[in-house]
C-alpha cells in the first residue's frame, strides 16, 4: 500500500507532466505500430484479390508451377520414346500400331501429370488449345490414328498413317520439352 502511495504522492508532486507525457510516447509509438499493420493488411489483401497474384505467391510457398513436371520426370520420357521409335521404324506393322499406342500412353501420362482433370485422353486434351500447346492439331490427329488402331486391330495401316501420328506426337512432346 505504501507503494501505491508514494506512486500517487510522486505523480502529484512532479504535476503528473512526467506521466502523461509518457504516455503520450507509449501511445504515439503504439499508433505507427497499428498504422504499419493495417498498411500491411491492405496489402495482403489486395495481393488475394489479384487471383495471378496469389497463384504466383501460392506457387512460390510450394515451389512448384501448376502443369509444370519436374525434371526427374521429364528425363524418362526420352528412353520411351527411343522405344517407340524403334518400333515405328521396323519393318512389321504390327510394331507400328504398338509404337502408336504407346506413344499415346506416354502423351496421356504426361497431360496427367500436368494435372489436366478427365477419363479419358481425349477429355484431357479438350483443356489444352493453341495458347497452351501450338501443335494440339498434330496431337489431335496422332490420337485419332491410335483410336482408329485401338478399336480395330484388324485395321491395316498404312506407312503415311502411323509416321502422322508418331510426328504429331513428337511435336508436342519436343514442344513440352520432353525431348529435343
Amino acid at each position: 500500500m505504501e507503494f501505491y502511495f508514494n506512486l500517487l504522492d510522486r505523480f502529484y508532486s512532479s504535476g503528473g507532466g512526467t506521466f502523461i507525457l509518457s504516455m503520450k510516447f507509449v501511445g504515439g509509438l503504439l499508433s505507427i505500430v497499428f498504422f504499419g499493420f493495417i498498411i500491411y493488411l491492405n496489402v495482403l489483401m489486395f495481393r488475394l484479390q489479384n487471383p495471378k497474384g496469389a497463384v504466383e505467391k501460392i506457387e512460390e510457398i510450394v515451389g512448384e508451377d501448376f502443369g509444370k513436371i519436374p525434371e526427374s520426370e521429364k528425363r524418362e520420357v526420352p528412353k520411351k520414346w527411343q522405344s517407340v521409335l524403334d518400333k515405328a521404324s521396323s519393318p512389321t506393322p504390327s510394331d507400328w500400331k504398338l509404337a502408336v499406342i504407346e506413344a499415346d500412353t506416354i502423351m496421356d501420362d504426361i497431360l496427367k501429370k500436368m494435372r489436366l482433370e478427365g477419363n479419358s485422353f481425349g477429355d484431357r486434351l479438350k483443356q489444352l488449345d493453341r495458347s497452351k500447346l501450338n501443335s494440339i492439331d498434330n496431337l489431335w490427329d496422332a490420337h485419332k490414328i491410335r483410336n482408329l488402331i485401338a478399336h480395330d486391330p484388324n485395321r491395316p495401316v498404312s506407312r503415311q498413317e502411323i509416321d502422322r501420328a508418331i510426328d504429331g506426337y513428337e511435336k508436342a512432346l519436343d514442344e513440352l520439352e520432353f525431348i529435343f
